[in-house]
């Protein structure tokens, strides 16, 4: 064999060579890589009405509450001046609604607002010691007065079925010599029909009472009622029917506490005392048990599918999702702008819709639409 063949040879057999070899790499079975995924629920703005400039009719004092409407319509409700004001679901502004004075349906410092699924807009006045229920049309359907020395209401509101309403009062027993919290139904009268639940505490315990015997609540879709104790110690929430059984709890059962630092608390305790020495002038006497946890369920809402949104007492914009029956979904956070520096942000649940505003000095009042988006992070 000359050198020429010898040579051809040899390249022709590195050739093959490579070609089985790469045909054996081509063949061989490969391992498939499944990467986990977390889907992240978040509550996002997707339009605000509110400007720092311009049209009066979007500029707000104060934002103290806002809803959505059953037609679509937002109402938000200046605690500056005591009016509604009512926009489309785009945010163009429509009307406004002054209820001021003393007579049927007017408040002298109204400061709560509701609304229900049939259309009807729920007013009330801590203050005035009332609550006014007004159809699509602002026209008064009823009022109730509550001018018992023994109840202060209305103190938070929930709608019930039947422009029925739930209520959530601080309550006096002159017989007990006690006093707390009630969650109650009322239709027509300053009696209620219902009470779901109520927590009562010596007299004694003076300032503590509100926060020893506080509870949240929501009411359903279908008229069911959900309390939770603000304690501490527990994440659970009953269940109840409209007519007052208690059907079922939920919550966490592995719940451990989670205390409060120590800036927060000595910034509460001076805050308190503060408070002490306006009512009574001086600081002698101030007592006050300060709790160092935070509480793990400050709030109840229900959404536009019947599940419950649960917040707690040191993260207002993270809420955790259970449905109707108590079965845990997800935790949803709220993102909001980059830009937007806020103390806290208030968050309006309601099966009509989500609002939120945030709470900063340094800016006007906005109030943003919000709309659930989800993520998948790959990990």
């Amino acid at each position: 064999m000359t050198f020429f063949r010898w040579k051809c040879f040899f390249c022709t057999s590195i050739l093959l060579i490579l070609v089985f070899t790469a045909c054996e790499q081509e063949s061989a079975p490969t391992e498939t890589v499944v990467l986990a995924a977390d889907t992240l629920h978040f509550l996002v703005p997707y339009d605000s009405i509110g400007v720092e400039v311009g049209d009066s009719t979007l500029m707000f004092g104060s934002v103290w509450k806002a809803t959505y409407l059953a037609d679509g319509r937002i109402a938000i409700l200046d605690g500056s001046i005591g009016t509604v004001r009512f926009y489309s679901g785009e945010g163009d502004y429509i009307a406004s609604f002054a209820p001021t004075g003393e007579g049927p349906g007017e408040f002298t410092r109204l400061n709560k607002m509701k609304a229900d699924t049939e259309g009807n807009l729920y007013l009330g006045g801590i203050a005035d010691r009332k609550l006014a229920v007004f159809d699509s049309n602002l026209n008064l359907v009823k009022e109730i007065g509550f001018y018992s020395s023994n109840r202060i209401s209305p103190y938070v509101i929930s709608c019930a079925p039947d422009s029925s309403v739930v209520l959530r009062s601080f309550v006096y027993s002159p017989e007990a010599d006690s006093a707390g919290i009630e969650i109650a139904l009322f239709d027509s009268s300053s009696d209620p029909e219902t009470v779901y639940r109520r927590r009562m505490a010596p007299s004694e315990h003076g300032m503590g009472i509100t926060r020893e015997t506080a509870m949240a609540f929501t009411v359903g879709l279908d008229g069911r009622v959900y309390t939770a104790d603000m304690n501490v110690d527990s994440y659970r929430i009953i269940c109840y029917s409209a007519g007052g059984d208690s059907l079922f709890s939920f919550g966490i059962d592995d719940y451990q506490r989670d205390f409060i630092p120590d800036s927060v608390l000595e910034a509460d305790r001076a805050n308190m005392r503060q408070q002490y020495i306006n009512y009574y002038g001086t600081d002698e006497g101030f007592v006050y048990e300060q709790e160092t946890c935070y509480i793990p369920i400050v709030s109840l809402a229900v959404d536009s599918l019947g599940r419950i949104w649960v917040r707690g007492e040191r993260d207002g914009e993270t809420s955790d999702i259970f449905d109707s029956e108590g079965n845990f979904l997800y935790s949803i956070k709220l993102k909001t702008p980059t830009w937007q520096a806020a103390d806290r942000w208030s968050c309006w649940i309601s099966p009509n819709g989500i609002l939120a505003t945030p709470s900063n000095p340094e800016l006007y009042p906005v109030v943003y639409m919000l709309e659930e988006v989800t993520e998948v992070v790959y990990r």
